[in-house]
């Protein structure tokens, strides 16, 4: 299945890199472009030549001993894909980085296969920073800060990617851990711009124009006010320091909101960003309905942990429909909207685990015996990160989605839902309950797989309609996004939704 996986997943990036590359852009997408076209080609290359594992001493920290190189050209080709189709300088460099991160990869790739050993911090920092001087070079037209700014996020990633699979054992795959910092990356540079360049992101006077810029500053004080403390925790690492640990983050959560509430008010946008939430009777119904929906995941939780139900994969999907049940209707009726909660929600969760994982007083011991029973062989590691990825692959294609793209409803905004709440639920439901045909090597079945199938081609027919010859297109789309889900070891809530999108954008 490894072979299949590796197929499906280098023709697809060569094909949709090939396609990227038009006569209608500028010269320095042109450049970006090939440049893609390059990197794709090495990460096949690579990918094809050398065994798909580490070999044996990297066991004790990675959760599958897979290297994923295949994945690492995902969202570096959606960085591209946003630079192309909006034309702004902003996106340019963001797609620049993500080839920068491409080849570090690549580079770090064969360090270890050749050492045997993951490179140290300085080498590692030092050998992003001279890719992201020769992307910069070779790309041209850029100005000295953007070039800064590139160094300044190659060299962050660098000691990401080096550290993450160290610091958190058994949680992550190689790949997996790659795609997580490209991720978090990827949103450290739009905050970034956020103060380096305001005027990109405040140019429109439109309500919804100005309830993004508002709600992307919020996001910034809460993501620092989540993660602080959170990086405090994994260097001091003591537990007879966890009572303090939770009197600080609590008092720099309660310092940060009133700074927060301190600055609304005295620039007078409190209650401009009071009205951005209830806007209209839409986004009142929305945000009960999401409420309610949200009380019942809380409900489910603890009815199982007080009857002492023995969770299954059939019983985790329930999840995956109430996930299904959020999405569908916000997309729908208020895609910006969706995606602004999306993204607070997900806070919320880094919250929630990151009182779990560091036991903070008063409610961390009864998280984690709460979430126990719903673990399994994905969650081997010191984080619980199912259902926090489950979370990160509906709302992705959200949050790499341009305005125009949200604005029309666009069918790749559903990209999550369709293949994790739909595909993946129907794939394990019928699988489990009438597979016979299994594949060699794997628990999945070809029963799982045509369910998928034909559960997620129904479904995007009934939402979106499509003629006969767009039916048959999106049919042949969907039949590759659930070959993947039967052949992929990697967690499917992360890849699954991004090979979606790309082929649903693309192909």
């Amino acid at each position: 299945m490894i072979i299949v996986e590796q197929l499906l997943l280098g023709i697809s990036a060569l094909y949709v890199s090939a396609r990227t590359i038009h006569s209608d852009v500028d010269l320095q997408q042109i450049k970006i472009c090939y440049l893609n076209l390059g990197c794709v080609l090495l990460v096949v290359l690579y990918s094809g030549l050398s065994s798909p594992t580490f070999n044996d001493s990297f066991k004790h920290c990675m959760r599958l001993n897979l290297k994923g190189s295949l994945y690492i050209w995902m969202v570096p080709f959606l960085q591209l894909t946003n630079s192309i189709l909006s034309n702004d300088d902003l996106y340019g460099i963001e797609a620049a980085l993500g080839q920068t991160q491409v080849i570090s990869i690549l580079f770090l790739f064969c360090h270890i296969d050749f050492i045997g050993r993951f490179p140290n911090l300085s080498c590692s920092v030092l050998l992003t920073a001279i890719v992201s001087f020769v992307v910069s070079f070779l790309i041209g037209e850029m100005r000295i800060q953007q070039q800064l700014l590139l160094l300044f996020l190659s060299a962050l990633f660098g000691v990401k990617v080096l550290k993450i699979v160290q610091l958190f054992p058994k949680t992550f795959s190689f790949g997996e851990g790659v795609m997580v910092c490209q991720i978090s990356t990827s949103a450290f540079f739009r905050f970034i711009c956020l103060w380096i360049f305001p005027k990109k992101y405040d140019t429109q006077a439109s309500l919804t124009e100005h309830r993004l810029h508002l709600f992307e500053y919020v996001i910034l004080i809460l993501s620092t006010v989540v993660l602080l403390p959170m990086m405090t925790s994994i260097l001091v690492g003591k537990t007879q320091l966890r009572h303090l640990l939770g009197f600080v983050f609590y008092t720099m959560a309660g310092l940060s909101a009133l700074v927060m509430l301190s600055v609304l008010v005295y620039y007078g946008q409190l209650w401009t960003l009071i009205t951005a939430l209830a806007h209209t009777n839409t986004q009142v119904f929305l945000l009960l309905y999401w409420a309610g929906l949200s009380l019942t995941a809380v409900l489910l939780v603890l009815v199982y942990n007080k009857k002492h139900w023995q969770v299954t994969t059939v019983d985790r999907k329930y999840f995956h429909m109430i996930s299904v049940m959020i999405f569908v209707p916000g997309l729908i009726y208020d895609p910006e909207f969706t995606k602004l909660a999306s993204v607070l929600a997900f806070l919320i969760f880094i919250l929630v685990e990151f009182v779990r994982y560091s036991q903070l007083p008063p409610f961390g011991s009864q998280l984690d015996s709460a979430l126990q029973i719903f673990l399994d062989k994905q969650d081997a590691g010191c984080l619980v990160l199912t259902h926090i990825y489950l979370l990160l692959g509906c709302s992705l294609p959200l949050w790499f989605a341009l305005p125009a793209q949200l604005s029309e409803g666009d069918m790749t905004l559903l990209s999550g839902i369709t293949s994790l709440g739909i595909g993946d639920s129907f794939a394990s439901i019928v699988g489990s309950r009438f597979g016979k045909a299994q594949y060699p090597g794997s628990k999945k079945t070809v029963e799982g797989t045509v369910a998928a199938w034909l559960s997620m081609t129904l479904f995007s027919y009934m939402l979106y309609l499509p003629a006969v010859n767009e039916a048959a297109v999106l049919s042949c789309k969907l039949l590759m996004v659930a070959i993947l889900e039967s052949c992929t070891q990697h967690i499917d809530n992360l890849v699954l939704p991004l090979y979606t999108y790309i082929v649903l954008l693309v192909v």
